[in-house]
Protein backbone atom coordinates (compact mmCIF):
# COMPACT_ATOMS: atom_id res chain seq x y z
CA UNK A 1 0.00 0.00 0.00
CA UNK A 2 2.86 2.34 0.77
CA UNK A 3 4.39 1.74 -2.68
CA UNK A 4 1.09 2.75 -4.28
CA UNK A 5 0.98 5.93 -2.21
CA UNK A 6 4.56 6.80 -3.20
CA UNK A 7 3.73 6.16 -6.87
CA UNK A 8 0.61 8.37 -6.75
CA UNK A 9 2.55 11.09 -4.96
CA UNK A 10 5.23 10.94 -7.63
CA UNK A 11 2.58 11.66 -10.25
CA UNK A 12 1.85 15.13 -9.02
CA UNK A 13 2.15 18.39 -10.84
CA UNK A 14 1.93 21.58 -8.81
CA UNK A 15 1.29 19.27 -5.84
CA UNK A 16 -2.02 17.97 -7.21
CA UNK A 17 -2.58 14.55 -8.82
CA UNK A 18 -5.42 15.74 -11.10
CA UNK A 19 -3.14 18.43 -12.55
CA UNK A 20 -0.73 15.75 -13.76
CA UNK A 21 -3.51 13.82 -15.48
CA UNK A 22 -5.06 16.98 -16.95
CA UNK A 23 -1.70 18.06 -18.37
CA UNK A 24 -1.16 14.55 -19.77
CA UNK A 25 -4.54 14.62 -21.54
CA UNK A 26 -3.87 18.10 -22.95
CA UNK A 27 -0.41 16.96 -24.06
CA UNK A 28 -1.76 13.89 -25.89
CA UNK A 29 -4.58 15.85 -27.57
CA UNK A 30 -2.09 18.52 -28.67
CA UNK A 31 0.20 15.89 -30.19
CA UNK A 32 -2.66 14.31 -32.13
CA UNK A 33 -3.84 17.68 -33.43
CA UNK A 34 -0.32 18.66 -34.43
CA UNK A 35 0.19 15.34 -36.20
CA UNK A 36 -3.01 15.86 -38.18
CA UNK A 37 -2.00 19.40 -39.13
CA UNK A 38 1.59 18.25 -39.77
CA UNK A 39 3.07 20.64 -37.22
CA UNK A 40 6.35 18.94 -36.36
CA UNK A 41 8.10 21.98 -34.89
CA UNK A 42 5.07 22.88 -32.81
CA UNK A 43 4.91 19.29 -31.52
CA UNK A 44 8.55 19.57 -30.47
CA UNK A 45 7.75 22.79 -28.56
CA UNK A 46 4.73 21.16 -26.86
CA UNK A 47 6.87 18.15 -25.92
CA UNK A 48 9.61 20.40 -24.51
CA UNK A 49 7.12 22.40 -22.45
CA UNK A 50 5.53 19.23 -21.09
CA UNK A 51 8.88 17.68 -20.13
CA UNK A 52 9.90 20.99 -18.54
CA UNK A 53 6.73 21.08 -16.45
CA UNK A 54 7.30 17.49 -15.34
CA UNK A 55 10.93 18.19 -14.53
CA UNK A 56 10.46 21.40 -12.54
CA UNK A 57 7.06 20.91 -10.87
CA UNK A 58 6.69 17.18 -10.45
CA UNK A 59 8.26 14.81 -7.99
CA UNK A 60 8.37 12.14 -10.71
CA UNK A 61 11.93 11.08 -11.55
CA UNK A 62 11.70 11.86 -15.25
CA UNK A 63 15.21 10.81 -16.16
CA UNK A 64 14.69 7.29 -14.85
CA UNK A 65 12.85 6.43 -18.09
CA UNK A 66 15.52 7.95 -20.33
CA UNK A 67 17.95 5.03 -20.36
CA UNK A 68 20.09 4.23 -23.39
CA UNK A 69 18.07 1.09 -24.05
CA UNK A 70 14.71 2.90 -23.89
CA UNK A 71 15.84 5.80 -26.05
CA UNK A 72 17.55 3.50 -28.56
CA UNK A 73 14.49 1.27 -28.82
CA UNK A 74 12.17 4.25 -29.24
CA UNK A 75 14.33 5.82 -31.95
CA UNK A 76 14.89 2.47 -33.70
CA UNK A 77 11.17 1.71 -33.92
CA UNK A 78 10.54 5.27 -35.04
CA UNK A 79 13.20 5.05 -37.75
CA UNK A 80 11.70 1.83 -39.11
CA UNK A 81 8.24 3.36 -39.05
CA UNK A 82 9.49 6.49 -40.83
CA UNK A 83 11.10 4.39 -43.59
CA UNK A 84 7.83 2.48 -44.06
CA UNK A 85 5.81 5.70 -44.19
CA UNK A 86 8.21 7.30 -46.69
CA UNK A 87 7.88 4.28 -48.99
CA UNK A 88 4.08 4.23 -48.74
CA UNK A 89 3.93 8.03 -49.14
CA UNK A 90 5.98 7.77 -52.35
CA UNK A 91 3.71 5.05 -53.74
CA UNK A 92 0.56 6.94 -52.87
CA UNK A 93 1.77 10.21 -54.40
CA UNK A 94 2.93 8.46 -57.56
CA UNK A 95 -0.47 6.77 -57.92
CA UNK A 96 -2.18 10.11 -57.37
CA UNK A 97 0.04 11.69 -60.04
CA UNK A 98 -0.75 8.92 -62.50
CA UNK A 99 -4.48 9.37 -61.97
CA UNK A 100 -4.21 13.12 -62.48
CA UNK A 101 -1.90 13.12 -65.48
CA UNK A 102 -2.72 9.88 -67.26
CA UNK A 103 -0.57 6.83 -67.78
CA UNK A 104 3.00 6.79 -66.53
CA UNK A 105 5.59 6.40 -69.29
CA UNK A 106 9.03 5.43 -67.96
CA UNK A 107 10.73 6.44 -71.21
CA UNK A 108 8.46 9.27 -72.23
CA UNK A 109 9.56 11.30 -75.20
CA UNK A 110 7.24 14.17 -74.36
CA UNK A 111 9.52 16.65 -72.62
CA UNK A 112 6.67 18.47 -70.90
CA UNK A 113 5.34 15.33 -69.32
CA UNK A 114 8.73 14.38 -67.90
CA UNK A 115 9.39 17.88 -66.54
CA UNK A 116 5.99 18.04 -64.86
CA UNK A 117 6.58 14.66 -63.31
CA UNK A 118 10.02 15.64 -62.03
CA UNK A 119 8.70 18.95 -60.69
CA UNK A 120 6.00 17.10 -58.79
CA UNK A 121 8.54 14.63 -57.45
CA UNK A 122 10.82 17.41 -56.18
CA UNK A 123 7.96 19.26 -54.49
CA UNK A 124 6.91 16.01 -52.78
CA UNK A 125 10.50 15.48 -51.57
CA UNK A 126 10.58 18.93 -50.00
CA UNK A 127 7.31 18.22 -48.15
CA UNK A 128 8.67 14.84 -47.12
CA UNK A 129 11.55 16.34 -45.09
CA UNK A 130 9.21 17.69 -42.41
CA UNK A 131 7.03 14.59 -42.38
CA UNK A 132 9.94 12.19 -41.98
CA UNK A 133 11.16 13.70 -38.71
CA UNK A 134 7.61 13.92 -37.37
CA UNK A 135 7.04 10.25 -38.22
CA UNK A 136 10.37 9.29 -36.67
CA UNK A 137 10.11 11.11 -33.36
CA UNK A 138 6.33 11.08 -32.83
CA UNK A 139 5.74 7.57 -34.14
CA UNK A 140 3.29 6.41 -31.43
CA UNK A 141 0.94 9.31 -32.17
CA UNK A 142 1.52 9.22 -35.91
CA UNK A 143 0.98 5.46 -36.08
CA UNK A 144 -2.38 5.65 -34.31
CA UNK A 145 -3.43 8.60 -36.46
CA UNK A 146 -2.32 6.82 -39.64
CA UNK A 147 -4.16 3.61 -38.75
CA UNK A 148 -7.42 5.40 -38.02
CA UNK A 149 -7.32 7.82 -40.94
CA UNK A 150 -5.46 6.48 -43.98
CA UNK A 151 -5.03 2.77 -43.41
CA UNK A 152 -8.62 1.99 -42.41
CA UNK A 153 -9.88 4.10 -45.31
CA UNK A 154 -7.67 2.19 -47.76
CA UNK A 155 -8.80 -1.17 -46.37
CA UNK A 156 -12.43 -0.04 -46.58
CA UNK A 157 -11.93 1.04 -50.20
CA UNK A 158 -10.49 -2.38 -51.09
CA UNK A 159 -13.37 -4.21 -49.39
CA UNK A 160 -15.91 -1.89 -51.01
CA UNK A 161 -14.47 -2.50 -54.49
CA UNK A 162 -14.52 -6.27 -53.96
CA UNK A 163 -18.12 -6.19 -52.72
CA UNK A 164 -19.18 -3.93 -55.60
CA UNK A 165 -17.56 -6.30 -58.10
CA UNK A 166 -19.30 -9.26 -56.46
CA UNK A 167 -22.67 -7.48 -56.44
CA UNK A 168 -22.26 -6.51 -60.11
CA UNK A 169 -21.48 -10.10 -61.09
CA UNK A 170 -24.58 -11.34 -59.22
CA UNK A 171 -26.66 -8.66 -60.93
CA UNK A 172 -25.27 -9.70 -64.33
CA UNK A 173 -26.27 -13.30 -63.57
CA UNK A 174 -29.78 -12.16 -62.73
CA UNK A 175 -30.00 -9.88 -65.75
CA UNK A 176 -29.20 -12.68 -68.10
CA UNK A 177 -27.65 -12.55 -71.55
CA UNK A 178 -28.30 -9.64 -73.88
Amino acid sequence: MEALTVFVQSLTLFGVVWAFWAMLVVFIIALFLLDITEGGIQAFVVFTIYVGLLFFWSSFDLFSIFTWANVGTYLGIGFGYAILRVFIYGRKERNRFEKEKGTYFPHATEKGFVEKRSDRKESMKSELKNNTFRWWFLWPVSLINWVFTDLLKDVWDIIYKKLAKFANSIFDLGWGKD
